[in-house]
């Protein structure tokens, strides 16, 4: 059988080698120069002028002050963009950053016991904080965390009865218990967090048989229970004002929609079936599912949408002129659609 002979590899034209290392394309005609890898990547570069990365490049001083008109939210994920910023944001000099930007939120106070990083994320932070899932995470407010379902199982169990013995009979004092009630006569059953009997336990022992060192023990964390249910009270407040402050932006970009689009129908000439839906809340404009959309009204969302509304409009026209004159056979004349 013969044997196969390696493919010899075919040599580039030396004219095909020199346009390409200088950086002119073969297939281009004389004059037109490749833009390289290089030089795009320079292009790339040079256009970010007014990005985050842009900000590295300024005097510290300077850029904290940008950075303290910034909410916890966009600190937090400026943080996570690239190490520097992350360095920056998690050290302590930047602790005035975070309070000036708590106020800028109007955020409720944080708890001593959260750095102010590890607080903007138990605000901000939508997935679960052990498995990182974003499927039914629930925030925990007098916990600090947030848990999916199948995490808060695993980190609630049932309390049992050895608990409140191991601690003089007085865990209820000062333990953070979560109640449920079950069953048909609705009776409480006690939950308790897995970290924070880790840590009651190891604090507990430590005291020893100490009865005087136990009961300012007892005390303090009796007043610590108490303002983590406060905590959690402000927390579930200023969640449901920003639902309120959402829904109320929303509802102004929907009416600004609204009359953006009830002014270009006045240019084309409907102007008299305007003032006549105006009555009702321009229904059923107003209504209608693209006229809704809580978005900006752009030239390209027109245009898509422009043909759907005429012909709403047009059937407006027709019952206004029902309304208007009934039993008159009238001539009905289209806007002509431009």
């Amino acid at each position: 059988m013969p044997r196969k002979t390696a493919k010899r590899a075919r040599r580039s034209p030396p004219e095909r080698d020199a346009r390409i290392s200088s950086g002119v394309s073969s297939t281009s005609s004389p004059g037109q120069v490749k833009v390289t890898r290089v030089d795009a990547l320079k292009s790339r570069q040079a256009t970010r002028a007014g990005t985050p990365q842009s900000l590295l490049n300024m005097p510290l001083d300077i850029v904290l002050e940008i950075l303290t008109y910034l909410g916890p939210r966009e600190l937090l994920q400026l943080a996570r963009t690239n190490k520097a910023f992350r360095a920056m944001l998690m050290s302590r000099t930047s602790q005035s950053v975070w309070k000036a930007s708590r106020r800028n939120a109007s955020v409720p106070e944080r708890p001593a016991r959260l750095s102010e990083p590890a607080f903007a994320h138990l605000l901000y932070s939508n997935y679960c904080h052990i498995c990182l899932t974003l499927r039914s995470v629930q925030p925990m407010w007098e916990y600090g965390v947030r848990y999916c379902g199948d995490c808060k199982k695993a980190r609630f169990p049932c309390m049992e009865s050895t608990i409140h013995e191991e601690f003089d009979g007085k865990a209820f004092s000062f333990f953070n218990f979560l109640t449920v009630r079950r069953g048909p006569r609705k009776h409480r059953v006690y939950y308790y967090h897995i970290p924070e009997m880790e840590y009651f336990r190891s604090a507990w022992h430590m005291l020893g048989g100490d009865k005087d060192l136990r009961r300012k023990f007892i005390q303090e964390n009796t007043q610590l229970r108490e303002k983590k249910i406060q905590f959690g009270r402000f927390c579930k407040l200023w969640v449901g004002d920003q639902a309120v402050a959402r829904a109320e932006e929303l509802d102004r970009i929907r009416e600004k929609r609204l009359n953006a689009i009830v002014e270009k129908l006045r240019a084309m000439g409907y102007k008299e079936e305007i003032e006549w839906i105006a009555r009702d809340d321009y229904a059923p404009l107003s209504e209608h599912r693209l006229v809704r959309k809580a978005e900006p009204l752009t030239a390209r969302a027109w245009k898509g949408m422009k043909e759907e509304i005429i012909d709403l409009m047009d059937e407006v026209r027709d019952e206004w002129l029902d309304r208007r004159s009934p039993g008159i056979e009238e001539s009905r004349i289209k806007t002509r659609r431009g």
